[in-house]
């Protein structure tokens, strides 16, 4: 538990000033009473030396610290140059999916991408990583799951999207792809 000082020493300075304030109209007073008022004005200088001190052990300190909200990380790829997929003329600027066909978000996610390219007159160059080749370019862009899609923007991977909620409203995931990707190809 924390202590506030500045509370304690207002406590203990009104009780000091009361246990004078009867002395003032005492002619004499008891060893109990002298020994109160002892305890009073040490507990006031003992609080007022614990104020420099910092009295909260590493464990309130750990529960009390406030957790600084941390920036998303960004892969390591990011920035990075993009090695096309296949053989073939590719744009420099395209969005490309890596997916499995055993990957239910994968599913969901394939047809929705595909019409949103359509309808934003896109590239889209998907990577099957059921296929040996398409798991050795995942590999080698460092995807560690699916469904993810990269930007990419002169040939630079600008940004990536991971997975895809199944549970979610088609609008809802269209509304997630022209806020994540679309600004890309403005």
């Amino acid at each position: 538990m924390k202590l506030e000082f500045k509370r304690l020493n207002e406590l203990l300075e009104a009780k000091a000033s009361r246990a004078i304030d009867r002395l003032d109209g005492l002619k004499c007073y008891t060893d109990e009473f002298q020994d109160t008022l002892d305890s009073i004005v040490y507990m006031l200088e003992v609080s007022k030396t614990l104020e420099q001190y910092d009295t909260e052990c590493p464990d309130c300190k750990h529960r009390n610290e406030q957790p600084q909200p941390q920036a998303p990380q960004q892969p390591e790829y990011i920035g990075k140059p993009y090695k096309p997929f296949g053989k073939g003329k590719r744009s420099d600027n395209r969005i490309v999916m890596f997916y499995s066909n055993n990957c239910p978000p994968c599913v969901y996610l394939k047809p929705i991408l595909e019409m949103f390219v359509v309808q934003n007159k896109l590239e889209l160059e998907l990577v099957l990583v059921d296929e040996e080749v398409g798991q050795q370019h995942a590999q080698d862009h460092q995807v560690q799951g699916w469904p993810t899609v990269f930007v990419i923007k002169d040939n630079v991977i600008q940004h990536t999207m991971m997975g895809a909620d199944i549970n979610a409203p088609v609008e809802t995931t269209k509304a997630r792809l022209t806020e994540e990707l679309l600004p890309f190809f403005r």
